[in-house]
């Protein structure tokens, strides 16, 4: 069963809108499209993070143990899209605000 995070990357990818990927504590450095950290042996961070600008980014989908919403499978979103808390969001919520911006965003160009 693919869960909301995976869901999420593979939204944006199909999409073709940006994001970054990291993966640390393995030596590696991925720039594609997801934003990704496996910080400990016991379980992994997984992070989506689109719109990176220098003041941080415009929304940050978290993943993990211990996040709000993971044990209902949904994502908690962080970020300037976010006024206030974190919101609890499926994957498909997350992609609808990300496009809803990207759009925007890419018609101002």
């Amino acid at each position: 069963m693919q869960n909301e995070i995976d869901k999420l990357r593979d939204m944006l990818k199909r999409a073709g809108i940006p994001f970054e990927s990291y993966i640390e504590g393995h030596n590696a450095y991925i720039l594609q499209y997801v934003h990704i950290r496996c910080l400990a042996d016991n379980y992994t961070r997984n992070q989506i993070i689109y719109g990176r600008n220098d003041e941080g980014w415009k929304l940050d989908a978290i993943y993990q143990y211990g996040s709000y919403g993971r044990t209902e499978n949904k994502l908690e979103l962080w970020g300037d899209m976010i006024e206030g808390d974190p919101i609890i969001a499926t994957a498909q919520e997350a992609f609808d605000l990300i496009r809803e911006d990207w759009e925007k965003t890419r018609e101002r160009q």
